[in-house]
């Protein structure tokens, strides 16, 4: 998934209200989106319990500036590629 469907994703919420925030997905565990990091055209989506939860202005800013890169989330000493996402009511889960 490139990043410019995840802008228009967040931009355009399909249940009338704007999102609060991005969760990343692990073993039925959702985890709340506390960095992004950018590399060899690949926006990656870090979940840190150490850290607070990324606003959704900085995640949406990122998205923007870099709207062809390739999407990654890591969590739990683990790499995988963003091929999509779920919503919830206040959220979206990669």
């Amino acid at each position: 998934m490139r990043a410019s469907e995840l802008l228009t994703a967040i931009t355009l919420p399909t249940q009338g209200q704007a999102y609060q925030g991005l969760l990343i997905s692990r073993e039925s565990r959702q985890l709340p989106c506390s960095q992004i990091r950018q590399t060899d055209g690949q926006l990656i989506f870090i979940a840190d319990n150490n850290l607070p939860p990324l606003p959704l202005t900085k995640i949406v800013i990122a998205l923007m500036t870099h709207r062809s890169f390739v999407l990654m989330t890591y969590a739990e000493e683990l790499f995988l590629p963003v091929y999509g996402f779920k919503e919830t009511a206040d959220a979206l889960i990669l």
